[in-house]
């Protein structure tokens, strides 16, 4: 990973921690602002937008703090539904499908959901 890599990283990852419950329209086109004026490319802002999902549903994921759902699961869930919005409306049925999941565990996770 290029240094201008870690930077766009980071600076999303922030910015997500600074709106976790998501953003409005101004703040979007000020963090593109920021990143431009970080040297960092904004000519595809779907992949940056799809980028800031995947960050806050990990944040999000990693605040539940449900036992059983480390790292690698997370990561599962994150590759699988990429918003917070489409995990929220996943059934625990469907959860439970995933690689590593079980019916117990997917159920746990539908009751922390916020």
């Amino acid at each position: 990973m290029t240094g201008n890599e870690r930077n766009r990283k980071g600076l999303l990852k922030s910015f997500v921690t600074e709106h976790p419950e998501g953003w409005d329209h101004g703040s979007w086109e000020g963090l593109l602002e920021e990143l431009e004026a970080a040297g960092i490319s904004t000519e595809d802002p779907q992949s940056i937008g799809r980028e800031l999902e995947y960050e806050r549903l990990s944040q999000m994921l990693e605040g539940l703090r449900v036992k059983g759902i480390g790292p690698k699961r997370r990561q599962v869930l994150v590759t699988t539904y990429g918003r917070v919005w489409e995990l929220r409306g996943a059934p625990a049925g469907e959860i439970a499908r995933l690689p590593s999941f079980n019916p117990k565990l997917a159920e746990q996770l539908v009751e922390a959901l916020p």
